[in-house]
């Protein structure tokens, strides 16, 4: 790892500099056994080219494996905003809504569906999370506003009667 980082002195191509941290990361990771130093080596990747997928795929695993539930927060929103298409970033804010429940932040679980269905409006995934969220008395009245406009543009009677029912019982 030592002459990994001495040649990065020597290398100023941005590919062959992350193909180095990769290098370094992964012996980190595997043979040496040291994760948090993985850790910081794939961030340096990063600081290299900020949308390298092996690096935040590998810093995916790691923070699940580290139990790191806020810096895991933080790349899911990070490839989430990244994410080429509305759809692509909707699994990244699927996995952070689901990381959000986890921890018991289920307003902050609640801003993540909000956001995928306010892009995607017909994630069906994300509405089954919302409609899993309306059984909570504390989150029930802004489920209910998330889901309504998505009932009615897709013209769904029936769910539209149980939310309208939901929200004569909040009333």
């Amino acid at each position: 790892v030592a002459l990994y980082r001495d040649a990065l002195d020597h290398r100023f191509d941005p590919a062959e500099r992350l193909e180095l941290y990769h290098t370094m990361a992964g012996l980190q990771r595997d043979a040496l056994g040291r994760p948090d130093e993985a850790i910081e080596t794939y961030r340096l990747a990063l600081d290299a080219d900020e949308r390298d997928e092996r690096a935040l795929d590998a810093l995916t695993e790691l923070y699940q494996a580290r139990e790191r539930w806020d810096d895991l927060a933080e790349l899911y929103l990070r490839r989430a905003e990244q994410a080429e298409s509305p759809s692509a970033g909707a699994e990244y804010r699927l996995s952070l809504s689901r990381l959000h429940r986890k921890l018991g932040q289920k307003d902050r679980a609640v801003d993540q569906l909000e956001a995928i269905v306010t892009d995607v409006p017909t994630h069906k995934e994300a509405i089954a999370e919302l409609e899993a969220l309306r059984d909570d008395e504390a989150l029930k009245e802004r489920v209910v506003e998330i889901l309504r406009p998505l009932y009615e543009s897709a013209d769904d009677w029936r769910r539209l009667i149980q939310l309208n029912e939901d929200r004569f019982r909040l009333a």
